[in-house]
């Protein structure tokens, strides 16, 4: 089992904070997110740390502050969402995790009836110590994580010096570089004519251009990335508004042949953020592409003062 350093922060998480020297030989650092923008969401996000806290292979919890959000994606009329981040310091194995996870959902309630509906709780693994793998139930880390703000927001708060295994940012690295404008997504991987015709979809439905020689502050897709993005730092990629936000890695996929492998999903090509996609329905890619964009800026506001808002009632 992997072992992480606690991935420092100065944000205005809860204070029981885990410092490196009393991290187990045989724990983990696990950081999980948190959704609900159904029923009573302020209840349901308390019952489920309670539930997790109570797991006996669960040591300890440290989780962000409480942000609310508006859906992205999905069908329309949602209501907004709550959302918050926590690291858990574990036993538990990645399917262990993803198994605590799964019951805490289904004892409160969460119907999965449509990708992207409203739900009363929504549990995700992130990441789990410097894991990078994958099976057909879990991928680590998160395959789309890194186009959340609603997820990266609150990790500022207990996890923002950890990096990411796969490129080497720091979770406050890729936070800031999202931030700033232009919003934009360059495909790679499927072939030249599926990332041609996304693009053109994303750009006729809806208000999102497909890249030019000379960009503007507007939201961009395009069917290529550019060579400047090799070597480039995180402090240089963000000033650089020609260069796309991140890279989304397309693979077109039957019911028989997702992701087979962690080295086909993660593959070691260059240092910077990406986004995975798989691509068995093209009116879906286009719409996860242009939701993909939406969420890298969206509106996320803190609602509580501290991440001891669980331990309230």
């Amino acid at each position: 089992m992997p072992t992480e350093k606690f991935p420092g922060s100065s944000g205005s998480g809860s204070s029981a904070r885990i410092p490196p020297s009393q991290v187990s030989i045989n724990m983990a650092l696990c950081l999980i997110s948190l959704g609900s923008n159904m029923g009573d969401r302020d209840a349901l996000m308390r019952s489920a740390i309670e539930q997790i806290i109570a797991e006996p292979n669960v040591r300890s919890i440290q989780c962000s502050r409480v942000f609310t959000t508006p859906p992205v994606g999905g069908p329309k009329g949602q209501s907004p969402f709550l959302n918050a981040v926590a690291v858990l310091e574990t036993t538990l194995g990645t399917d262990g995790v993803l198994k605590l996870l799964q019951q805490t959902e289904h004892s409160l309630g969460r119907v999965r009836k449509q990708r992207w509906d409203q739900r009363r709780i929504d549990l995700d693994v992130v990441l789990y110590g410097d894991f990078v793998g994958a099976t057909l139930r879990l991928k680590l880390p998160h395959p789309r994580y890194t186009a959340r703000t609603f997820v990266l927001a609150p990790a500022q708060d207990v996890a923002s010096d950890w990096c990411d295994p796969r490129f080497g940012w720091s979770l406050q690295q890729l936070y800031e570089h999202l931030q700033k404008p232009p919003a934009s997504i360059a495909l790679v991987g499927g072939d030249a004519p599926l990332r041609r015709e996304i693009c053109q979809q994303v750009a006729s439905r809806y208000d999102i251009d497909i890249r030019q020689e000379e960009q503007t502050s507007r939201p961009w897709v395009a069917d290529f990335v550019p060579d400047a993005i090799y070597g480039m730092s995180p402090a240089d990629a963000s000033d650089c508004p020609g260069l796309p936000r991140l890279i989304a890695r397309l693979h077109q996929t039957t019911p028989q042949s997702h992701w087979p492998s962690p080295q086909f999903i993660y593959p070691q090509s260059w240092c910077w953020p990406e986004y995975r996609l798989d691509v068995d329905d093209l009116d879906w890619a286009v719409s996860e592409v242009a939701a993909a964009i939406d969420s890298m800026q969206c509106d996320v506001h803190p609602v509580t003062s501290d991440g001891n808002w669980w331990k309230t009632k």
